[in-house]
């Protein structure tokens, strides 16, 4: 399996305004013997959408997503909002035309799309409509932000609307885009920290995400970045790592991207991931 794009890097290397230049991109990465690939476009018009199922309304979602330039850690849950204009509907909506065809190309080409998974992270507005679930405000990004523009609200996976939500976050995806992949990405702890190191809480986060895939889709594959443990290694104790990884029962059922292998081989610090598969990046 020949891997291609990571989310932080997405930004600089997927920021292709027009079909035209998607082409020449799909083009090059079918060329080049590659078979699996982030598909990020058009995120924010799915979780837009679920978003409005459960009682927010479009004047307070677009607030909480970022522009194009900081796209990728909004999705990470490192910020959130734009501080120079909220994102134009129109986008979002151009946005998800695109990635209508850059999947269909995929999956034309034999590439399979690694398509978002819904991640917990939402508005605080959240709060208001939901006011029994189990939200928390997640870690400060490196005191980078001030906490308007951080500290991302999270659902807690194992709250029933965290599964009410990716269920519905899948099905508008599946509509959209069609059942183009089993793989699914999702990252929640990137250069963040969770609330608790006992492994316990670790394990339940896990599980209660994967639980959330795998009732939609029996055949689902979480898969996620190894960067966590590198980037909070003093925080990712074994016994952490083993309970994060652990609790997602199938081996098969999550693959992680070891990334900047050839320099910092994250995979050499964890036990191989516990026998979970993984792509050396």
């Amino acid at each position: 399996m020949v891997q291609y794009l990571i989310l932080s890097r997405s930004n600089s290397k997927t920021d292709l305004p027009t079909w035209e230049d998607w082409e020449l991109q799909l083009d090059w990465m079918s060329l080049h013997g590659i078979n699996l690939s982030l598909a990020w476009v058009g995120y924010e018009k799915t979780l837009l959408n679920t978003l409005l199922t459960i009682g927010l309304t479009t004047d307070k979602i677009p607030s909480f997503f970022s522009g194009p330039a900081f796209q990728a850690w909004n999705r990470f849950g490192n910020i959130q909002g734009s501080w120079g204009a909220t994102i134009p509907l129109a986008w979002i909506e151009n946005q998800h035309l695109l990635q209508k065809k850059i999947v269909q190309r995929m999956v034309e080409l034999g590439i399979v799309p690694a398509l978002p998974a819904f991640t917990g992270f939402v508005p605080r507005e959240l709060r208001r409509v939901a006011p029994n679930a189990n939200i928390i405000n997640g870690s400060d990004w490196g005191n980078l932000f001030p906490l308007k523009y951080s500290n991302d609200t999270f659902l807690y996976p194992t709250d029933p609307l965290f599964t009410t939500l990716q269920h519905t976050f899948l099905s508008l995806q599946s509509e959209y885009y069609g059942n183009a992949s089993h793989i699914y990405t999702l990252d929640q702890f990137n250069e963040n920290l969770p609330a608790s190191g006992d492994p316990l809480y670790l394990g339940n986060i896990s599980r209660g995400t994967y639980d959330s895939l795998q009732s939609f889709d029996s055949n689902a594959a979480w898969m996620l970045q190894e960067w966590l443990f590198y980037a909070a290694s003093s925080f990712w104790t074994q016994d952490r790592v083993e309970a994060y990884l652990g609790c997602v029962p199938r081996d098969e059922s999550m693959l992680i991207l070891d990334l900047f292998s050839e320099s910092f081989p994250e995979w050499e610090n964890t036990h191989q991931y516990h026998q979970k598969p993984w792509i050396w990046c």
